[in-house]
């Protein structure tokens, strides 16, 4: 759409037509489409549907990259009552109404309003999205350290991420800890990574939540002997 004035055109984001009285009908906002495994997803369409729901009080259906779908849509709801249906009930529902296409990838309860009752912005919403997205596919203990440096530990081979703790007793009063179990290791399920480059990129990602600056990397292993090292 072209909105004009006396001195510039303006283009918008949204789709709509004219009838025949030249009256101006909205029909969608194109910026919010998104595009997973070759399928147009309009997120305004899938909520209204959604809001059939009489257990969901609210909802946003927002998205975050992915390598083998190229983005996956991330369903986060409100329910009136956090008792009245488990996310696996959730999901049946919305199956039931939607195209298998359509189905959000993730489902995650979560408050959307803020204090003032007022909604939250989708752009803050996709964030929080991407947020509860990695720390849900990664296995991790964060300790922190109010203003120090981070020092971010993964474990591979046998194991647990348990076992760096017990390394790492003396560096709390100085440094935050972040343990992390690498993908198929730990709790950290393989089946949320489509390959190595995919792994990297949604680990730095995950890092990233705990600051951009002062991060140092530890990795911790076990030799074919079963002899540790760092």
């Amino acid at each position: 759409i072209f909105v004009k004035n006396e001195s510039h055109e303006l283009k918008t984001n949204d789709k709509g037509k004219l009838d025949q009285l030249g009256k101006f009908h909205f029909i969608e906002r194109t910026d919010l489409i998104f595009i997973s495994g070759g399928e147009n997803i309009n997120p305004l369409l899938i909520e209204e549907t959604l809001k059939k729901i009489p257990e969901i009080n609210d909802l946003c259906l927002t998205s975050t990259k992915d390598e083998k779908w190229g983005e996956i849509g991330i369903l986060l709801y409100e329910l009136h009552d956090s008792q009245s249906l488990n996310a696996e009930g959730l999901r049946d529902k919305i199956k039931s109404l939607l195209h298998p296409h359509h189905v959000p990838k993730f489902l995650f309860e979560t408050k959307l309003q803020s204090q003032t009752q007022i909604k939250t912005k989708r752009n803050e919403l996709k964030e929080l999205a991407s947020t509860i997205y990695l720390k849900e596919i990664f296995s991790y203990d964060y300790i922190s350290n109010a203003n120090k440096p981070t020092i971010v530990f993964f474990h591979g081979f046998l194991g647990s991420k348990d076992d760096l703790k017990e390394i790492s007793h003396n560096l709390e009063t100085n440094y935050s800890l972040l343990f992390i179990d690498m993908p198929g290791h730990g709790k950290t399920k393989i089946k949320n990574f489509s390959s190595y480059n995919d792994i990297l990129s949604k680990l730095s990602l995950f890092i990233k939540l705990f600051g951009e600056t002062n991060i140092l990397r530890l990795r911790y292993f076990y030799s074919p002997g079963g002899n540790k090292f760092n």
